[in-house]
C-alpha cells in the first residue's frame, strides 16, 4: 500500500550534507560520477530520519551491507571465491555506512567491475567445457541451491562446480526440446514450442553472453543503485532507491494504464519472480502465469530468448512490455516445483492493463439443502480497493471507487433477499486505505477500523464515519496467502467485530506496512543542484487491528482453514529478508455488536469432516505431500535417463494442482472438475469457494430448529 508521492519533504540535515562531496577514483570499466556522493548522502540521510526502522546500529548495517551486496551480485556463490572476499573486506576497511555518508561510493564499484571481470572469465572456461562435451549416462548430481552454501574456497572448487552447472544447463534445454516433441506427439498442438534454432549448447553459451553484455552494457547509476538498494533492503524488504529510470517506470505501473502482461514482479536471489496476477489482465486471462513463478528467460517472435537471470528488475519490465497485440515469450519456472523445475516457455499477448479490469463482480449461489430448502449466498469477488483519486479531485460525480461498486451490489443482494453474504479476497493485494476503511463500514456501521504507527511513533486511530450498515446479515470473509495489506485491514476487522467468518489458507500475506515516495530531486532544488537523482520508496508507517495487534508480518489467521499449496510456497512476510517484526499496541475501544465466534468450533468440525470425505481435498492433501518432497529437494540429477522420469512424475502433481487452482486465476485448464449450472453450462469447480459456502450455510441453518448440510451448489446467472 503506498501513500501518495511527497514533494514537499524537507530535512535540515541535508543543509550540511549537500556541501560536501568525496569523489571516488576506482579506474575500471565503471567509475562513480560526481553527483554520486550527493545522492548516496541524502539516501542515507532519509533512510536514518524518515524510515519506520529509523534506530540502527552502524557497525551492524555495514557488516550488513557488505554481506549483502557481494549477496546481490553473486546470489548463488557462482563468481567469487573466498579469496575474493578477503580482498574486499580489506578494501572495505573503514565502515561502509560512515563512508556513504560522507559520499564515498567507491567500494559499490571495485566489486561491480570485479564481478565484471569473473562473468568474463567464467563465460571463456564454459566454452571450454562445451568443447569437451558431457557424458549424461553418469549418475552425477547438481546443486542447483547455493544460496546457502559457502563462497568457494579456490578457484578450481568453482570449476568443479561450473563444470556440473554447465551440465545442468544443456541437459535442460535438452530436457525442453523433448517436452516439446512429446506434446506435438501427443496432439501435435504444442501452443509454446521453442523458438530458437539454436543446439542446447549454443543456448547455454548464449545465456551466458547475453548477462555478459547487460553488465558491460550498464551505466554507473545501475550499479550505485543496486548498491543503496542494498542499504534500503536492510531497513526492510519493501524500500529501495529508483534511479531516474527505475523511478518512471514505477510511475508508469502505478497509473494502471500501460501495455504489459499484467503482472507485478520482484527480484528474488537474482530471479525475476511473480509476485502477483492483476486480475483482468493479459497474464490472468492467457492462465499459465502464476504467483511464485520465476522468469528466467525473455524473447520475442523474431528474436531469441534473452537470459534475464540476475538482470535488474527494471531492465526486466523493459524487456516485458512492448506494443499492444505483440507477444512476449517467456520462459518461466514454475513456482509449484522450485528452482530444480525444467523451464517451461509460454506466450502472452500483451495489452493495455486497466483499473477497470480490476473492479468488483458478484454472482448469486442457490443451494438446496437436504430437506430440499432453497439458500441463495451472494459472492462478491473483490480484486482490489480501487480509488480514482484524480476523477475525485476533478469532482466528477461517478469516478470509480471499490466502495460504491460494492455498495451497489449490496443493494441489489438486498433486494434480491439473499439469506448470506460472501467477501471474496483471495487475490486482493490491497489498494486504498480509505477504500478498505469505507468497506468495512457496509458491513458494520460505524466504528474504529484500523490503526497506523508512524516513523515519529504517533499513532492514528481510523474510523468508519458511516453510521449506516448496509448488510447486516450473515457474513464470510473468503482469502488466502495473496490477501494483503487493506484486505488484511478488512478481514481483521471483521474478527475483531465478531462481524464475519474468516476462512482461507493458515494464514493471509502479512504485509502491514506503508510506504511512500520521495522524489529527491525536490531537496536538490532547495540547494539549486540541478539534475535528476530519482527518488527513493521507502516504509513510514505500520497498521495495526483495533485489537492493537500488528497485521505485519504474522498476517490475519482465519477461523476455519484449507489445505493449501501457498502454505508450502515462498510466498508471505515472513518469508522475506529483513521484515519488520509483528509487534503490538493498545487496544481501540469499539463496540462488538456480533457473536459469531461462538458458532465457530461447530462450523470447523462440520468443515473438517466435509473436507475428509470429499474426493478433491483428498487428492490435494496427497498432492501437497508429494509437492512438499519436491520443495526441499536442493539438487537434480544429470543423468537424462533419471531427470526425465523425474519431470513426468512432478508433471503429474503439478497438473493436478493446476486443476484444483484453476478457478481462482484463470477457466482454461482442462481436466478439471466440472459442475453443472442452472443455464445447463459446466464450470471448473472452485473447491474453496464451493466449501465456504458450505460453511456459510451451516452458520445460516444454525439458526433454525432443523440443522441441514447442503447438497447442491449450483450458480444463478
Amino acid at each position: 500500500m503506498y501513500s501518495t508521492k511527497n514533494k514537499n519533504v524537507f530535512f535540515p540535515v541535508f543543509c550540511a550534507v549537500l556541501l560536501l562531496f568525496i569523489s571516488g577514483s576506482v579506474k575500471a570499466v565503471l567509475q562513480p560520477k560526481d553527483n554520486f556522493g550527493i545522492i548516496s548522502r541524502i539516501i542515507v540521510a532519509v533512510l536514518a530520519s524518515e524510515h519506520y526502522k529509523n534506530t540502527i546500529n552502524e557497525n551492524d548495517i555495514s557488516r550488513q551491507l557488505f554481506d549483502e551486496y557481494l549477496e546481490t551480485l553473486d546470489p548463488n556463490h557462482l563468481y567469487f571465491t573466498q579469496k575474493d572476499i578477503d580482498y574486499f573486506k580489506k578494501q572495505a576497511s573503514a565502515s561502509l555506512y560512515n563512508k556513504l555518508k560522507q559520499g564515498n561510493t567507491e567500494f559499490a564499484f571495485i566489486v561491480y567491475n570485479a564481478l565484471l571481470d569473473k562473468v568474463k572469465k567464467r563465460e571463456k572456461f564454459a566454452k571450454s567445457l562445451v568443447k569437451k562435451g558431457f557424458d549424461f549416462t553418469k549418475c552425477e548430481y547438481y546443486k542447483f541451491d547455493r544460496t546457502e552454501t559457502g563462497w568457494a574456497k579456490s578457484e578450481k572448487e568453482l570449476d568443479s562446480i561450473w563444470r556440473e552447472k554447465i551440465k545442468n544447463d544443456i541437459l535442460t534445454f535438452c530436457l525442453m526440446n523433448k517436452i516439446v516433441e512429446s506434446a506435438e506427439e501427443k496432439d501435435n498442438t504444442s501452443k509454446a514450442k521453442p523458438y530458437s534454432k539454436d543446439t542446447p549448447s549454443e543456448r547455454t553459451l548464449k545465456r551466458l553472453k547475453t548477462y555478459r553484455l547487460y553488465l558491460e552494457e550498464n551505466e554507473a547509476i545501475n550499479a550505485l543503485e543496486i548498491y543503496l538498494s542494498t542499504l534500503a533492503h536492510i531497513y526492510d524488504p519493501h524500500s529501495s532507491y529508483m534511479s531516474p529510470q527505475t523511478e518512471e517506470n514505477f510511475n508508469i505501473q502505478m497509473q494502471l494504464s500501460f501495455v504489459g502482461i499484467g503482472a507485478l514482479l520482484s527480484s528474488e536471489d537474482g530471479y525475476t519472480k511473480v509476485e502477483k496476477i492483476i486480475p483482468g489482465g493479459p497474464a490472468a486471462k492467457e492462465g499459465q502465469l502464476k504467483a511464485a513463478d520465476k522468469i528466467v528467460a525473455v524473447g520475442e517472435d523474431s528474436l531469441p530468448p534473452a537470459d534475464i537471470v540476475d538482470m535488474p528488475l527494471t531492465k526486466v519490465v523493459k524487456k516485458i512490455r512492448g506494443k499492444k497485440a505483440t507477444q512476449v515469450h517467456l520462459t518461466i519456472l514454475e513456482g509449484a516445483q522450485g528452482l530444480q523445475a525444467i523451464p517451461k516457455e509460454i506466450i502472452i499477448t500483451r495489452d493495455v492493463v486497466k483499473l477497470k479490469d480490476s473492479e468488483a463482480s458478484s454472482e448469486i449461489k442457490t443451494i438446496t439443502t437436504a430437506n430440499s430448502e432453497k439458500l441463495r449466498i451472494g459472492v462478491i469477488t473483490l480484486p482490489s480497493f480501487y480509488y480514482d483519486f484524480q476523477g475525485a479531485m476533478q469532482g466528477k460525480k461517478n469516478f470509480k471507487s471499490s466502495t460504491r461498486d460494492v455498495k451497489e451490489i449490496l443493494q441489489d443482494f438486498n433486494e434480491e433477499g439473499v439469506d448470506g453474504v460472501i467477501l471474496d479476497l483471495r487475490i486482493n493485494g490491497g489498494g486504498s486505505l480509505k477504500e478498505a476503511i469505507d468497506i468495512t463500514g457496509l458491513f458494520i456501521g460505524g466504528g474504529p477500523v484500523v490503526q497506523t504507527k508512524n516513523q515519529r511513533k504517533k499513532i492514528f486511530i481510523e474510523n468508519d464515519h458511516d453510521s449506516v450498515c448496509h448488510y447486516d446479515g450473515p457474513l464470510l470473509i473468503l482469502v488466502s496467502n495473496l490477501s494483503a495489506s487493506a484486505a488484511e485491514i478488512l478481514a481483521g476487522a471483521m474478527q475483531d467485530y465478531g462481524r464475519g467468518i474468516v476462512v482461507g489458507d493458515k494464514k493471509t500475506h502479512g504485509k502491514g506496512t506503508v510506504q511512500t515516495v520521495l522524489d529527491l530531486d525536490n531537496i536538490l532544488s532547495r540547494f539549486k543542484l540541478d539534475f535528476n537523482p530519482g527518488a527513493i520508496k521507502l516504509t513510514n508507517a505500520k497498521f495495526y487491528r483495533i485489537t492493537g495487534s500488528s497485521t505485519q508480518e504474522r498476517g490475519i489467521i482465519p477461523d476455519i482453514t484449507f489445505d493449501s499449496f501457498m502454505d508450502y510456497m515462498n510466498i508471505g512476510e515472513d518469508k522475506l529478508k529483513h521484515a519488520l517484526k509483528w509487534d503490538t499496541i493498545s487496544p481501540v475501544p469499539h463496540t462488538k455488536n456480533y457473536n459469531i465466534n461462538r458458532n465457530i468450533p461447530e462450523l470447523k468440525s462440520l468443515s473438517e469432516a466435509r473436507q475428509k470425505n470429499d474426493s478433491d481435498f483428498i487428492l490435494l492433501k496427497e498432492s501437497i505431500k508429494l509437492f512438499q518432497k519436491i520443495q526441499e529437494k536442493k539438487e537434480v540429477s544429470l543423468n537424462e535417463k533419471e531427470r526425465w522420469g523425474k519431470y513426468l512424475q512432478e508433471k503429474e502433481i503439478s497438473e493436478k494442482q493446476k486443476a484444483l487452482y484453476s478457478n481462482l486465476e484463470s477457466k482454461n485448464i482442462k481436466d478439471s472438475k466440472l459442475a453443472e449450472t442452472e443455464a445447463g453450462k459446466k464450470e471448473l469447480r472452485d473447491i474453496y469457494l464451493d466449501e465456504s459456502v458450505n460453511i456459510l450455510t451451516d452458520y445460516i441453518m444454525l439458526a433454525k430448529p432443523l440443522k441441514t448440510a447442503p447438497t447442491k451448489i449450483v450458480t444463478q446467472k
